[in-house]
């Protein structure tokens, strides 16, 4: 059985800050390795609806594409993939980036030479020290060793958050943005780590920005903190209080993304398992009510007019799910919540 889904991943949440385009610039340049970002033309980067995430890889892989030219010296086109892994599988990551990188080849190669563009992959790994990826041949078991050089391998860009103290981060990035989702992501699982991170998200964002204008950011900091780090409420309570983080409209940050959505969701979840007596029947409750939660929160920013993509980046839901709970609440309005269940069961 998968895993419950939770609110905001991961994933989504690098996907959240890459999509602008300004603070994929700042990321890039400081990502890439400098042999490789010197001869970036980054002012022409463009983020991309392609995808080269087959239905074979779909579970696995979760692009995003970007397209960029050489400076003028150079005259070459490139396409930068970003591929985020949060935990290792020995010789599969190696595996999968490169037929990854098959598929984007093999599509590039049908153009015409001048239209080429050359795809770098760059992979980014949070939660995992000392990332190293094993080869290829350690799939098939040791015995593989002897037969290795028979086996292809290649090797790619890792970006791992670990390796990046404050001050290297300070140093190569220059969106606060960027530097924050660093952070957070790289102290996600160490709670003293990970509120002195978002000390200095906040000291940030206020020496750069008026937090007025980064609701959406602020927002989705923190559902992702509250998504996967073992972090306690009052935690999250106290850094709203001292930095007077201004209480949104459509919702009451650690409150409404706490104990209204993933909290209410794990209970009833649990609630849902132990009358069924069965572990099996415990995991499902939890993974309903996970969901659960998750419409809850959309169904708040329907109220507050947010957009389907803005819903859909900070609570992982469908599209088409997305407009099934609209037409639920054209037809029960405030009523809606009590059914909600209609769009699970």
């Amino acid at each position: 059985m998968q895993e419950a889904p939770i609110l905001f991943s991961h994933d989504a949440f690098l996907k959240f800050v890459l999509k602008h385009e300004t603070e994929a610039r700042s990321f890039f340049k400081g990502a890439l390795p400098e042999n490789i970002a010197r001869e970036i033309d980054f002012q022409s980067l463009r983020l991309t609806d392609s995808s080269y995430v087959d239905e074979t890889l779909r579970q696995s892989f979760s692009d995003l594409v970007y397209i960029a030219d050489g400076k003028e010296e150079t005259k070459f086109k490139l396409m930068l993939i970003v591929e985020h892994k949060s935990k290792l599988k020995a010789g599969y990551e190696k595996f999968q980036l490169n037929g990854y990188f098959y598929l984007a080849g093999r599509i590039e190669l049908k153009k015409k030479l001048s239209e080429r563009r050359i795809p770098i992959l760059l992979m980014v790994a949070n939660g995992i020290k000392n990332v190293r990826l094993a080869p290829i041949w350690k799939l098939f078991g040791e015995n593989a060793e002897n037969f290795k050089a028979g086996i292809p391998d290649f090797e790619c860009t890792v970006m791992d958050f670990s390796a990046f103290d404050d001050d290297k981060i300070n140093h190569l990035f220059d969106s606060f943005k960027v530097r924050a989702m660093i952070r957070v992501m790289r102290d996600y699982k160490q709670k003293v780590a990970l509120l002195k991170s978002i000390d200095l998200a906040f000291t940030d964002l206020l020496a750069h920005s008026d937090q007025k204008h980064e609701t959406d950011f602020i927002y989705a900091l923190f559902n992702y903190v509250i998504s996967t780090a073992d972090i306690e409420i009052n935690d999250i309570d106290n850094t709203i209080e001292k930095y007077s983080i201004i209480n949104f409209d459509n919702m009451t940050l650690a409150e409404k993304l706490l104990k209204k959505g993933k909290h209410e969701g794990m209970q009833q979840g649990m609630q849902q398992g132990m009358q069924q007596g069965m572990q099996k029947g415990m995991q499902q409750g939890m993974q309903k009510g996970e969901i659960l939660g998750m419409y809850k929160i959309a169904l708040r920013m329907i109220k507050n007019d947010h957009s389907n993509a803005i819903i859909e980046d900070l609570t992982g839901l469908h599209p088409f799910q997305i407009e099934k709970l609209r037409k639920l609440f054209a037809i029960h309005g405030e009523e809606t919540t009590k059914h909600l269940n209609k769009l699970i069961d």
